[in-house]
């Protein structure tokens, strides 16, 4: 079966070939989209690391972390 994935925040569309609905979003996560829990909203490759929040490439933060320097002299 061919599946249409639609990005919520451009509207990019991408088309995959899957035997099994699971399938089918294993095959979108490889491809780097983003899909949601409850699998109802998905993000494209480019505007996937928008909404991840954890890991290597997190969301974009709006502070500045700043490092500390604990060194007892």
């Amino acid at each position: 079966m061919k599946y249409t994935l639609i990005c919520a925040d451009c509207g990019y569309k991408q088309v995959f070939e899957a035997r099994t609905l699971r399938s089918y979003y294993d095959k979108a996560r490889d491809n780097g989209w983003a899909i949601n829990r409850r699998n109802n909203i998905r993000w494209c490759p480019n505007c996937a690391p928008l909404h991840r929040h954890v890991g290597r490439r997190g969301a974009a933060r709006t502070f500045v972390q700043i490092k500390l320097d604990i060194s007892n002299n």
